[in-house]
């Protein structure tokens, strides 16, 4: 399925143009301190150099814990890297309730960008994983809408990724 991306809007400011992992890995804690309903991740392999730091650990734990209505859903190509001991992971296994990862299937003309999504009005996005360029939108809730319409559909795609989740014995 295509994934459409709008053009800016004039009612939208334009983004401001990140460089190298260092940046993306620096905005993205800032941005989810904003979060207060909806997380969204999409991301090739929940890379630790971007989702690993201690400010996404710790927002993303401070957000899930604001409401009982928070979400983060996270979505995923390749599970591996994040299945060797990553902190949303285990953020995730300790608030199951609140954390849904799903694996996207295998399609020839797979999505392979990095989204943020918070709460429908602000937008991270990075092309591919090698990618040293990345784009923050701030306030741009049409932007961010229609890139969460497509999160949601490739979300309706995907299955649940059953290696993060915490087998209870007893």
């Amino acid at each position: 399925m295509p994934v459409t991306r709008p053009e800016a809007s004039s009612a939208e400011d334009a983004p401001q143009r990140l460089e190298g992992h260092a940046a993306f890995a620096e905005a993205l804690p800032a941005l989810m301190a904003d979060a207060r309903r909806r997380l969204r991740v999409l991301s090739f392999d929940l890379d630790p150099r971007l989702y690993g730091g201690a400010g996404v650990y710790k927002h993303c734990k401070d957000f899930l814990l604001l409401s009982r209505h928070s979400r983060l859903q996270i979505l995923l190509h390749d599970t591996r890297r994040a299945s060797q001991g990553h902190r949303l992971v285990d953020l995730g296994r300790r608030l199951s309730s609140f954390v849904e990862f799903r694996v996207l299937p295998e399609i020839e003309d797979a999505q392979v960008s990095d989204w943020v999504i918070i709460d429908e009005s602000h937008l991270l996005t990075r092309q591919r994983p090698e990618a040293l360029e990345s784009r923050l939108w701030m306030n741009a809730p049409q932007r961010a809408r229609q890139f969460g319409r497509d999160f949601d559909d490739l979300w309706t795609q995907s299955e649940p990724a059953l290696e993060f989740r915490t087998i209870g014995l007893g």
